[in-house]
């Protein structure tokens, strides 16, 4: 999780002395982690793109994004 740094030299001195960094949680470990995971899944990678490009005839990106987030985890089943 190094990509998260302030420099602190860039700040003013009242802010610098104020600054506390902190690191990620552990929900947000385990999100990258699964991130990174599923980046790798080739098949699901082209199965996205083709429905992207499908879809995008009819939908925003933003409501496809919705649409596919919404399938993925299971919301919205009846």
């Amino acid at each position: 999780m190094g990509w998260y740094h302030c420099d602190l030299d860039k700040l003013p001195d009242d802010l610098s002395t104020k600054f506390v960094e902190l690191g990620p949680d552990e929900e947000t470990i385990k999100f990258l982690q699964q991130s990174e995971e599923k980046s790798d899944w080739i098949p699901t990678q082209i199965w996205h793109s083709i429905v992207k490009a499908f879809l995008g005839w009819f939908m925003t990106q933003t409501s496809i994004n919705g649409t596919t987030k919404t399938r993925q985890d299971g919301v919205g089943k009846v």
